[in-house]
């Protein structure tokens, strides 16, 4: 038999009664929707005998909450009992501004009808979210003959009855998983354990950096020139050199770090094609890992600049980006390599929601310390590459939050 729960009886006049099973708490609130004097009075039944309870409003104030009249705020709570109550719940009203307060509790001052409705917890919510019913009961004073045509029913006042079911204490959650620091090769250079640089001329002393450009058939007009535009500021302002890469283009451009440079990469690649970001990623991180694997246990390898990949793009790969970065991530782990050697961007030019959803469910579980997404916002410009290279946040920083094991 399911378990009793909330009901309310069939308003009598200006009486009506809602039914609290044992172990629900209760919360009653009252709103006043008139200019006259108005009074809400509960009555249940405790073991100690009848327990009644007043709400009062305030003459000439319209549409404000009335004032529990013991303790003098604007609700009143009734804590889960061992047994079921029954809360009887009366109106009364009086267009005397001197007749208020608990005077008005006689037979020649109730309110005329009542209308209740109510809504419960929806059967599709999660076990876990408290089962609930809430009660909405308006009231309407005077009597039909004494209504002023087209004036609205049930409009005078309203109570709320709010009931939550007692649940047993949720139990904690198991404790966060113990960081295990990574075992990494050894003489891997220093910076990759300290802070990302603050400043754009600190970052190029320190960094590598491969922008990989989105030349699908998708980006044409003004999107390819406000990507040209972007890195040509982002070159020409630091006076830095880049690699870029295109996605579908074999042109690569080594130490770029002059406008005219950028322009004629741009002006000699011709956008068209998919988007295969996933092979342009792999092939990057290869030649990185290449460099790595040879220089283990000699100079070099301290030397070795970290590579930050930078994938502008203005939407979702056409090829499986998510295996790509398994995989890189996998070299990295069984080659030992500082998890900061490596860092990527999808940075995502244009409004769609959709496709910006589509990249981040590249970076999801395992791989989400390796890449992240950079959200469109506006016009990408240098500057905004600028804060991509300087704002984001290390591999091993990022393995930590998600409790990643390296």
């Amino acid at each position: 038999m399911a378990p009793p729960r909330p009901a309310n009886s069939v308003p009598r006049k200006h009486t009506v009664e809602i039914n609290v099973p044992a172990g629900w708490y209760t919360t009653v609130s009252a709103i006043s929707r008139k200019p006259y004097n108005q009074l809400v009075r509960i009555r249940y039944s405790e073991r100690d005998g009848i327990n009644t309870e007043y709400f009062l409003n305030q003459w000439g104030v319209v549409g404000d909450t009335m004032t529990h009249r013991r303790s003098r705020v604007d609700s009143y709570r009734i804590y889960p009992l061992e047994t079921p109550i029954s809360l009887e719940f009366s109106f009364f009203y009086s267009l005397d501004m001197y007749k208020a307060g608990v005077i008005l509790e006689n037979e020649n001052a109730t309110s005329s009808k009542l209308h209740v409705t109510s809504i419960s917890k929806p059967g599709d919510v999660r076990d876990d979210f408290p089962d609930y019913s809430t009660f909405f009961i308006f009231v309407e004073d005077a009597e039909d003959d004494a209504q002023v045509p087209g004036s609205g029913q049930f409009d005078d006042a309203v109570v709320l009855v709010h009931l939550l079911k007692k649940t047993e204490a949720a139990p904690l959650p198991p404790p966060a998983p113990v960081y295990v620091a990574p075992t990494f090769n050894t003489g891997y250079p220093l910076l990759l354990d300290e802070p990302r640089p603050t400043t754009i001329h600190e970052y190029f002393n320190k960094y590598q950096t491969a922008i990989i450009v989105d030349d699908s058939s998708a980006v044409i007009g003004q999107k390819w020139l406000e990507i040209r535009d972007a890195i040509t500021s982002l070159t020409e302002e630091n006076l830095q050199r880049v690699d870029l890469y295109f996605l579908n283009s074999q042109m690569v451009g080594l130490g770029v770090n002059d406008a005219e440079q950028v322009e004629a990469y741009f002006s000699e690649v011709r956008p068209g094609g998919d988007r295969p970001i996933g092979n342009k990623l792999r092939f990057l991180a290869e030649k990185h890992l290449k460099k790595l694997e040879t220089a283990v246990g000699t100079a070099r390898y301290k030397a070795t600049r970290p590579l930050d990949i930078i994938v502008v793009t203005t939407g979702p790969s056409t090829d499986n980006v998510r295996t790509a970065l398994i995989d890189i991530a996998k070299r990295l782990r069984a080659g030992r390599h500082h998890a900061n050697f490596i860092n990527i961007q999808l940075v995502h030019v244009g409004p769609d929601r959709g496709a910006e959803s589509l990249l981040r469910d590249y970076t999801l579980g395992e791989v989400s310390y390796l890449a992240d997404v950079v959200p469109y916002t506006s016009t990408l410009t240098g500057g905004r590459l600028q804060e991509v290279l300087l704002r984001t946040t290390h591999p091993s920083i990022r393995a930590r939050q998600y409790h990643i094991t390296l």
